[in-house]
């Protein structure tokens, strides 16, 4: 899944970040971007998948609109020591 990419990311590079941010592209090419800042630091992909899943459904037309491209991302970093 896109979340366990972005996790292994997070790992080789020892971060953990607080916002997660979907984007998402519509058979329109009309582009929107979408984020949620949690309260917690987190690499934890069932974190992020979850995060971005809610975004999917309470934020975008995803399911009443067809999708062309989505992508997820994690920043607001801290590098773990």
């Amino acid at each position: 899944t896109l979340a366990l990419d972005v996790k292994e990311l997070l790992h080789k590079e020892n971060l953990s970040g607080r916002t997660v941010t979907l984007k998402l592209t519509y058979d329109n090419f009309r582009q929107i971007t979408r984020q949620k800042t949690l309260e917690d630091f987190t690499d934890n992909e069932v974190v992020i998948f979850e995060a971005t899943s809610g975004l999917l459904r309470e934020k975008t037309e995803a399911g009443r609109r067809k999708v062309r491209l989505l992508g997820i991302s994690v920043s607001g970093f801290m590098q773990e020591v």
